[in-house]
């Protein structure tokens, strides 16, 4: 057994450890469904579409039974008094009931649409959270290595400035490069703590660790846009709002018309006088003439209104979808064109950095090549978070199952 224990206690360890980098390097969506199923805006809509639906119950069940009674004294002045006293039950008409069935099938359908949009909202909300943290750790390697880079040249500089065989302003030129490279680090730092702080909160888990997360690839596979477009319309929970509210609409007005026509009523009613009662069952009816028309015209307008909000959504829909993908193929083009330069921006300061350490080039052109490097690289990184961030939005809560880094 002593053998056998050490292999068990480095296998364990093993786990342990993959265990630990399982939970801190994400996959992307991994990261982004493990905070959306937290969500405080998704538990609260579920919370509002359960209470809509109970105040509905309640507000459609059965009337209530109706009690009246009064007493008066008996002609003539006499001790003697006459009291009467009634209880009456509306009946639901068989119209009536179907109509407030389907209208509570509308509100529950409304509720799930609810539901739905405020899911993918609170998706949305996180894709760009988890694309901010990721920028920001993109921008942290860059401007760390970049702060190596400076560093090295000051010392560089500074030890051929003290021996006489450089420019002091050549050292000071490469420490101010090292200060700025250093504020842009620290910056980035922050923002990268901010991007999960914020995701720690929305997840309920204030130990929620992010080392690094493989982000989806930049290129939708479906390149057809009405093949995108209309996929993002079925997808969009926004568009299932307003049509599941115009059906709601629709049933409500459907309902009213019928909850104003005649309802008969169903009692009892026992009066008398002292030592004698009389008794038996009443039948009558209840119609709602006040104000009929006007309930008619509101659920009709209400109704009409809705399907409006409908149509207008979709066309709004319909051209968000078309500034989306203009915006992320002219991205996408423009990220390939980057990126096929950037790689040679790079090589040229390498070399440019040996030139000024040989002393053939000087530090002003030096800092032109160098900081033309540093905005290619940041223009990139830029690009590549806005193509995905304008790639989620196209595809909506679609899941790919490729993924890469980018």
């Amino acid at each position: 057994m002593s053998k056998i224990c050490p292999w068990l206690g480095l296998a364990c360890a093993f786990l342990s450890w993959t265990d630990a980098q399982a939970q801190t390097i994400w996959r992307y969506q991994d990261l982004v469904e493990r905070v959306v199923a937290a969500h405080p805006a998704v538990k609260s809509a579920a919370w509002s579409a359960s209470q809509r639906e109970a105040e509905w119950a309640a507000a459609q069940a059965a009337g209530p039974l109706q009690a009246n009674g009064f007493a008066m004294p008996a002609l003539g002045g006499s001790d003697a008094m006459y009291w009467e006293g009634q209880i009456d039950q509306s009946i639901t008409p068989p119209g009536l009931a179907r109509a407030r069935a389907a209208a509570s099938v509308a509100l529950a359908e409304l509720g799930r649409a609810a539901q739905a949009s405020a899911s993918q909202a609170a998706r949305l909300e996180v894709e760009r959270l988890v694309l901010e943290w990721s920028g920001a750790d993109a921008r942290c390697g860059f401007w760390s290595e970049n702060l190596d880079q400076t560093e090295s040249l000051l010392q560089w500089f500074s030890l051929r400035a003290a021996a006489g065989e450089a420019r002091a302003m050549d050292a000071q030129a490469a420490q101010l490069q090292m200060r700025r490279a250093d504020h842009e680090y620290q910056v980035a730092l922050l923002d990268r703590a901010e991007a999960l702080s914020a995701l720690r909160w929305l997840s309920g888990d204030a130990a929620l660790t992010v080392e690094a997360v493989v982000l989806p690839p930049l290129e939708i596979p479906n390149d057809n846009f009405a093949e995108v477009l209309a996929n993002r319309m079925a997808k969009d929970a926004r568009l299932s709002v307003l049509s599941a509210d115009s059906a709601m609409a629709t049933r409500s007005a459907a309902m009213v018309a019928k909850s104003l026509l005649p309802r008969p009523t169903l009692g009892i009613n026992v009066q008398g006088v002292p030592g004698e009662v009389f008794g038996g069952p009443v039948v009558g009816a209840v119609w709602p003439i006040a104000g009929a028309r006007h309930a008619q015209e509101a659920a009709r307008v209400a109704a009409e209104a809705s399907a409006w909000q409908l149509q207008s959504q979709r066309r709004a829909l319909e051209m968000e979808g078309e500034r989306v993908w203009a915006k992320y193929t002219t991205r996408l083009a423009h990220h390939k064109e980057w990126s096929a330069q950037i790689e040679s921006d790079r090589a040229l300061t390498a070399n440019a950095v040996e030139l000024l350490q040989q002393g053939i080039l000087d530090m002003p052109t030096f800092y032109i090549l160098w900081q033309a490097e540093l905005e290619g690289n940041l223009e990139l990184q830029a690009c590549r978070q806005d193509i995905l961030w304008l790639r989620a939005q196209l595809l909506l809560d679609a899941s790919d199952s490729q993924t890469s880094e980018q």
